[in-house]
């Protein structure tokens, strides 16, 4: 073999070689991955995920005109949960398994990036491995509304590998280009957060030249490097610019995403130290990723009260050192340096330098986690030129690092379990958290721990005074304490509760005007008032009570609100006119609401009582066919004993025979059934079967205050034949 054959044979060995180590490499980070995050694919949905897809009707009805219109909010993210509802029926385990393939495809091309700037697998591999096991990180996987997160991310570093792929872009054809532009666009669809993307190229063109053998640019400081980026490529950085420009103004302006009112801390400069602070918290929890909070509405995050606040200041100059010490480097290890930058540039946009409503989230460190990546793979490269004990001890110390990230992830993807556990978890460990004492107190009241609803939901009005739910949760928990106090005729301890219902109603409809179905608790605590102002002898305020709560009844129909749940306000009107003896205006009101309602058991209800009013206006036939329709839905004692009475009065001795048979069908037990079919086949003449029920009577309830009157008779009427 000549000598140039043999070079030719140990250039392809070792090609293969390579290929060899990258494929094992590519497996390792897919199935670690896949564990890591295994546990949450039997999780539900929590959060946001209930009004941004259970109660979405773009994703319920795969909606695409309305996901893409002007007003659509992340319709990347939107479409991915409308495709997986129509494959799945809403079944979350689909949504969780890809939210751990897209992470899964953001470590491999992460992985791809690194080695492609590095030209080092072991590097490239230091910084995927540190972005795929870091315990923030389940922010955006375990949780599925963190899906925005995953697929800006997926979108922006596709771009950059495509990016490089074109080559030198000064002798490129735009073309070449242009599918790292469609990956910026979608990536901006995905989330705002995007529109860091010229910065992240013209950190790429910045380190293009570097001597990856000594990890360095020689001659090169920071700005003339950046300088000489930009001279190469104008037009380029020109039209990503403008793409970035017209996307801020779409988001900020038009789609008005996340945008908030006003200043944090009420000040231009209490808001710019808000964002000083938030860098150093993010900062920190690269580092200390303890603890790690769903949420930090409410006092969680303390939101400066003056720019000269320690806090503040010391955030500043950790600021200032941080990009200064990333800048300077740069000569020495531009890696490093635009690893820095990268984190910085990422987190921008959540550093509240234009005001949007959500203070902090862990998963806003999701993209910027990759520019850590960036930075540990050139600190990687730095070990190049140390010995082979340094080496080791950074191996080791990595591994440590990713084992005990590792295991903190595992833990943190149970905390996203489902609503409970992530609440709970949240006030453990963030007691000060808005949204979780609102969230725990609703699923106390559901849960009939009443105490513990006021208690948390009370908790959360002082958190943040200017939320509506809690509010309406108190004003529906006061209304059925209040309700139940009254049905006792605990009269005065009702009214109380009562009163307490509609202040907080009162409160909830000012701040929230569209949460609408607050006006039927409201209009249903003024029902009960009147009630009570009847039982205590004063008709005049019933009526004034009674005002008013119609007039919250027909607030609520007259919203525009076509929920089913609205329409149980015309049956609500219809009790109302019902208590005020007015059966007229309930029966027209209660067919407004079996026309209006749609299928349901409480039609049930509605049937019985528009046959209770039809009743009292001596409509027997009527009333009978509406208890008949009752008894359909729900067929018990109570409708069967108004059936009774409305065949007593139309004398129809055959049908009243036939309810109570199909009364004790339903419970063969019923003493006044059988009593009552003993009398009927008594007056008939038939009186052993009278005397067989009157027998069937006693044997069913022998202390009953009728019995003694059955067996007096029983005794004069001798045994049956």
């Amino acid at each position: 073999m000549s000598k140039r054959a043999r070079k030719q044979s140990r250039s392809l060995n070792r090609q293969e070689e390579s290929g060899s180590r990258t494929i094992w490499i590519i497996l390792f980070l897919v199935v670690v991955t896949i564990l890591l995050y295994s546990n949450t694919i039997g999780h539900g949905f929590v959060f946001d995920d209930v009004t941004l897809i259970t109660q979405n009707p773009q994703v319920l009805e795969f909606d695409i005109p309305g996901i893409f219109s002007m007003q659509g909010y992340r319709p990347v993210r939107t479409l991915t949960h409308a495709v997986e509802w129509m494959l799945s029926g809403g079944t979350p385990g689909l949504f969780h398994a890809d939210n751990i393939l897209l992470h899964v495809l953001n470590v491999l091309l992460l992985f791809f990036f690194l080695k492609r700037i590095t030209r080092s697998r072991i590097a490239a591999l230091a910084g995927s491995l540190v972005f795929m096991v870091h315990p923030v990180q389940t922010a955006a996987v375990a949780y599925i509304s963190g899906r925005k997160d995953l697929l800006a991310t997926a979108f922006l570093l596709l771009g950059f590998l495509l990016y490089l792929k074109a080559g030198d872009a000064g002798k490129s054809n735009w073309w070449k280009i242009a599918p790292a532009w469609a990956c910026f666009v979608l990536a901006l669809l995905s989330k705002e957060v995007a529109i860091v993307f010229p910065v992240m190229l013209l950190g790429i063109d910045m380190v293009a030249g570097v001597s990856m053998e000594k990890n360095s640019l020689p001659g090169q400081t920071f700005f003339s490097a950046m300088w000489t980026a930009l001279r190469k490529r104008p037009i380029q950085y020109a039209v990503f610019s403008v793409l970035a420009a017209l996307s801020l103004v779409w988001a900020v302006f038009i789609n008005l995403a996340s945008r908030a009112e006003g200043y944090w801390g009420g000040s231009l400069l209490t808001n710019l130290g808000t964002g000083f602070k938030l860098f150093s918290h993010y900062l920190k929890q690269v580092f200390v990723p303890y603890p790690l909070i769903a949420d930090y509405t409410g006092n969680v995050f303390p939101v400066p009260e003056s720019f000269l606040e320690p806090a503040v200041i010391f955030s500043l100059l950790l600021m200032v050192f941080f990009l200064s010490f990333a800048l300077l480097v740069f000569r020495k290890s531009p890696l490093l340096s635009f690893g820095m930058l990268w984190f910085a540039a990422a987190l921008s946009p959540v550093l509240h330098f234009i005001p949007f409503h959500e203070i902090a989230a862990d998963h806003f460190m999701y993209l910027p986690m990759a520019g850590v990546s960036l930075g540990l793979a050139g600190a990687a490269l730095l070990c190049r030129g140390l010995s082979d004990f340094w080496k080791k001890g950074f191996a080791v110390m990595l591994l440590l690092l990713a084992v005990t990230s590792g295991v903190m992830t595992v833990h943190r993807n149970r905390a996203w379990k489902d609503q409970k556990t992530l609440w709970e978890t949240t006030h453990a460990q963030a007691p000060g958290s808005y949204r979780a004492n609102a969230n725990l107190g609703q699923m106390a009241f559901g849960e009939g721990r009443t105490a513990d609803g006021i208690r948390f939901s009370e908790k959360a009005i002082e958190l943040d005074p200017s939320q509506s739910v809690p509010h309406n949760n108190l004003g529906a928990a006061y209304y059925t304490m209040g309700q139940q106090a009254s049905q006792s005729r605990n009269y005065r301890y009702a009214k109380d509760l009562l009163h307490k219902t509609t202040e907080h109603c009162r409160i909830a409809l000012e701040l929230a005007p569209e949460r609408i179905f607050t006006a039927i608790n409201y209009g249903s605590a003024y029902k009960e008032l009147a009630n009570i102002a009847d039982a205590e002898g004063e008709p005049s305020l019933a009526a004034t009570y009674r005002q008013e709560a119609e007039k919250f009844y027909l607030r609520a129909l007259n919203s525009g609100d076509e929920r089913q749940e609205m329409k149980t306000a015309w049956l609500n009107l219809g009790f109302l006119h019902i208590d005020a003896g007015n059966m007229g205006d309930a029966i027209t009101y209660i067919e407004k609401f079996l026309d209006s309602y749609g299928e349901g058991p409480i039609r049930g209800e509605a049937y019985y009582w528009k046959g209770y009013a039809q009743y009292s206006q001596g409509l027997y036939r009527k009333a009978a066919e509406s208890f008949e329709q009752a008894a359909s839905f729900r067929a018990d004692m109570r409708v069967f004993n108004s059936l009774v009475n409305c065949y007593e009065k139309l004398g129809d001795e055959e049908m009243k025979i036939r309810t109570f048979e199909r009364a004790l069908v339903l419970d063969p037990g019923s003493f006044n059934a059988l009593y009552n079919l003993g009398l009927i086949y008594q007056k008939k003449g038939e009186s052993v079967k009278g005397n067989n029920y009157f027998r069937r009577a006693l044997a069913a309830d022998p202390d009953n205050m009728l019995a003694g009157a059955i067996r007096q008779h029983l005794g004069e009427a001798g045994p049956p034949r």
